[in-house]
């Protein structure tokens, strides 16, 4: 059976997971509208834009905290293109690697990443194929995330 859990409660177990070598179960991670982060298509490529799909178990939807890291399918990892912390700059996948710009810490359900900005769903719309963005952090619903096991 699949648990709910809110971020904010799970902080003090997740930040062991952010700073230590461990790696966790796979999880879903949720957001506005109860949609997933979601790699399209579930393909593997350098640059695919991460997107808000309905959530429906598949490996283009799992992830894992691993070193810091949100790494999903094809061991790819959540990244910043260039580290550039424009707002509105989307979310890619990419091959994991030891920078700033794909290191991301949990905090008060934010999923924050470089330049403490946070992971943001792009004017909170809730259709499929919405994309993800880096944002600056407030309080906005389009920037609460949970995580389903």
């Amino acid at each position: 059976m699949k648990m709910r859990q809110n971020l904010l409660s799970k902080i003090p177990y997740f930040l062991i997971i952010v700073f230590f070598p461990l790696i966790a179960n796979a999880f879903q991670i949720k957001g506005v509208g109860d949609k997933c982060l979601d790699v399209p298509y579930g393909y593997t490529f350098n640059g695919n834009q991460i997107q808000m799909w309905d959530c429906n178990g598949s490996t283009s939807q799992n992830w894992e905290f691993i070193n810091g890291h949100i790494v999903g399918v094809g061991g790819k990892c959540l990244d910043v293109p260039y580290g550039y912390t424009f707002n509105g700059n989307r979310i890619q996948l990419w091959d994991c690697l030891d920078v700033q710009n794909q290191k991301w810490g949990l905090y008060n359900g934010h999923i924050v990443g470089v330049g403490a900005k946070c992971l943001d769903v792009a004017y909170g719309y809730t259709f499929n194929g919405i994309y993800i963005q880096l944002w600056d952090c407030n309080n906005n619903i389009q920037q609460l995330w949970s995580v389903v096991w």
